[in-house]
Formats: structure tokens, sequence, C-alpha cells
């Protein structure tokens, strides 16, 4: 946003916690443009636990509540029919919590309960929801296919409706008391553990697969093909919602994350400097703490009792040589192909030495972008959900074995301090 700009309209709007989505209506009314660019300008951390980035959706949640509530984007003088729409949309859109959980909830209202959720026969299924299920799946892969997979929306939504629902209520009965929090970000985790937040996901779990068992045990005491297909089709959604639930239970598991800053690949050509010697080496990696540097044909003795050195590299379009002092870390050896990899940490010796290694690190605009190209693949609808799939079941395993072993643990730890004390009192 320009500040010349912001200058029109008195600085960044506050009235809500979405600072900068109520600015952009604001700017737009007031008759200026936006524009789309396609090439990477600036990076950022994103949440590193569940908890950050529930925090940061319920917050993103309660202030475009909030702009829907002061400020209807349909009725604001100045925007266009289509800005109107889209803003209105990117408000309304926060209220997905509610049908996600309504698609949760259906198959057990139907199977348990008996609840008349809809009343169809195969024909019915068939003609409207295969049909209308294909040209969403096949549109969005269209358009969306080599960047997000199929089904990670609706992880993403599950994930976030148990929490943002008590938050909506609350900020539609009480418009102006959401405040802002900023979302913890470069956080280190030195262990793998469960999210807090899991216990409601354990429940659902439970209700779902006992939905499942109570679904195949009534689909196989029908004795009509007519009474059959509402219970199938149920029972087909209850195990979608399985799968969904154990991709969420997989993500609730948080790994270990040790590393501050999160590393780039890179292939940068570079010299190491240590004592008298020069030496040629591949610059693998990059983040704004440190490096990683590939050597080839160099005896390990004299990298290995060097604790610091200097790294020669060439930065910017300029290619403008620079010298970063660096503190080696770790040093390993590749035994088939006799590499040598050192992990280095920048140590600046001044501010100067501080711009350029940002430059180095962030500056490469040609790397962001063949970061992003690399990443990109195209799995197809059918691929995505096997591959959703597999990690969901395997990632879910994983959150069991930690919460077993943990709950062993404690077990273990109770018995040792009943032990201590019952030796204690005699």
């Amino acid at each position: 946003m320009r500040r010349r700009h912001l200058e029109i309209t008195g600085g960044l709007s506050g009235e809500t916690i979405t600072e900068d989505a109520e600015t952009a209506i604001t700017l737009h009314s007031k008759g200026l443009n936006s524009a789309y660019v396609s090439t990477p300008l600036l990076c950022g951390f994103a949440p590193e636990t569940m908890g950050d980035f529930v925090q940061q959706r319920v917050r993103w949640a309660q202030g475009m509540v909030q702009i829907l509530l002061f400020k209807c984007p349909l009725f604001i003088r100045g925007l266009s029919l289509a800005q109107r729409l889209c803003y209105f949309n990117s408000c309304f859109f926060w209220f997905f919590p509610f049908s996600r959980i309504v698609y949760l909830l259906a198959p057990i209202a139907f199977l348990i309960f008996g609840l008349k959720i809809y009343a169809t026969d195969w024909r019915t299924f068939a003609a409207y929801v295969i049909p209308y299920m294909v040209t969403v799946f096949t549109v969005s892969n269209y358009l969306y296919g080599k960047v997000r997979w199929a089904f990670l929306s609706e992880l993403y939504e599950l994930l976030q409706s148990i929490y943002t629902i008590p938050a909506i209520f609350s900020t539609i009965l009480h418009p102006r008391s959401p405040t802002f929090k900023v979302t913890p970000k470069g956080e280190t985790l030195g262990r793998d553990f469960i999210s807090p937040l899991a216990a409601p996901f354990y429940i659902l779990a439970l209700i779902n697969f006992g939905t499942v068992f109570v679904g195949f045990w009534r689909l196989f005491r029908v004795r009509t093909a007519v009474d059959a297909y509402p219970i199938g089709i149920a029972l087909f959604w209850a195990l979608v919602n399985c799968v969904l639930l154990l991709a969420a239970l997989g993500a609730l598991l948080e790994r270990r994350q040790r590393r501050a800053t999160p590393r780039m690949p890179a292939s940068v050509e570079a010299n190491l400097l240590v004592d008298q010697n020069e030496l040629a080496c591949e610059v693998a990696d990059l983040s704004l703490g440190g490096c990683k540097m590939v050597f080839h044909n160099v005896p390990e003795s004299v990298l290995i009792k060097q604790p610091r050195a200097r790294l020669r590299i060439e930065i910017g379009d300029e290619r403008i040589e620079q010298i970063f002092n660096i503190r080696l870390r770790t040093i390993r050896t590749v035994g088939e192909t006799g590499e040598i990899i050192i992990g280095g940490e920048f140590a600046h010796a001044d501010l100067d030495e501080v711009r350029a290694k940002i430059r180095l690190v962030v500056g490469n605009k040609q790397r962001w972008i063949d970061f992003q190209e690399k990443r990109e693949s195209k799995l197809g609808v059918f691929g995505a959900f096997v591959t959703f799939t597999w990690l969901g079941v395997k990632s879910s395993f994983f959150h069991l074995q930690h919460l077993m072993s943990h709950a062993s643990d404690s077990v273990a730890g109770q018995t040792r301090i009943i032990e201590a004390q019952s030796f204690e009192s005699r």
C-alpha cells in the first residue's frame, strides 16, 4: 500500500482486527486500484504449530465478521459491483465452520438416530450428486491442481471449525470485544508432542468410527435395495469423514523443529577461506541463520579442527563479491561419494555484513520462483485422494503410537512415585 494513498485514509484502518482487509476496502471505495503481481517480492514466517495456526485463523475469522457487521461491503459507496461481491464473499466465507460441522454430523444423525437428513435413491444420487462432485473437483483441479491438492481444503476447514465457531458467536454477540494478537512465528520445538487442540478430534473420531460400524451393521440387516441405498450413501460420507479425521489426527502431532530459521534450497558456487587455504564449495541451502556447504575432493583434516572460517561468495544480479564470517558447526562425510558436508552459522562482524547476508538469502527472486515451480505437482483428483488417505492413515498411526507411548510413560512414572512413597513410609 503506497504511503501517499494511506495518507488519504489517515493511515491503516483499525476498527477491526484485520486491518489489512479493512484498509483495502477503504482504499478501493476511494477509487484507488490494486494489482496482482505474480513475482515473489517478500518472504515471511508461517505458524509453526497447529495451535498458532488456529489462533491466526480465528483472528482472521473474527476480523472478517467484524467487517461484515461494521462495514458490510454490499452497501459501501464507491465500490464496484465486482468489488462488493468479492469482499462480501471474503467475509461470508468465514462461516464455513457451520456447514463443515453439519457435513461431519449428518451421517451420524442418519445412521444412529434415524434422522431423515435426505430422502433419495441411487438414481437421484447418480443424477445430481455424482455430476456435481465430479464437476467441483474437476474444475478445482484444473484451476489449482498444480499448487494445491484436492481434499486439503476440507482438512484445513475441519481443523479450524471446532475452534472458530465459538469465536464467531462471540464476535456476533460482542463485535468490539476481539483484540489483536500477533501470531507466534519462528518458534523452535525441542520434541515431538501432541497438540493440546487434539481432544475434540479424539471424540469425533470415535463417534465417526462407531457410526461406520453401525452403518455396516444396518446395511447387512436391510432386506430391500430401497432401504439399502440411503444407508450406503450415508455410510460413504461417514467413511470420507473418517479419512479426514485420521488426517486431522496426523496433523495434530507436532514434529520436532529445532531450526529457528527455515532453509531455502540453493546452488551457489563459493569459496571457503580456512587458514591459508581457499577451498571451492557449493552452497546447497541458505537461511538467515546459516548455510550448508558441500566440498568435493577436499581432505577432511583441513576442515575438521577449524571452528571459524570465511565464505567468499557473489551476491545480487551484479555479482558483487562479499565475504561472510562463518562458524563451522557440523561436519560429515558422505561415504559413497566422499563429499564433505559442513553446516555453518553466520557470525556477523558488522551491520553491513548483516545487510549483505539478507540480500544473499532472500534477495534472489529467481531462486524463489524456481523453488515454487519445483513444488508444483499435479496428482489429479484420484491421485490426490489416494495420497491424502495414505498420509492421513500413516500420520494418525504415528499420532496414536506417540499417545500410547506417552500414556505408558505416565503410568510407569506414577508407579515409581507410588513405590517411592511406599518405601519412604516403611
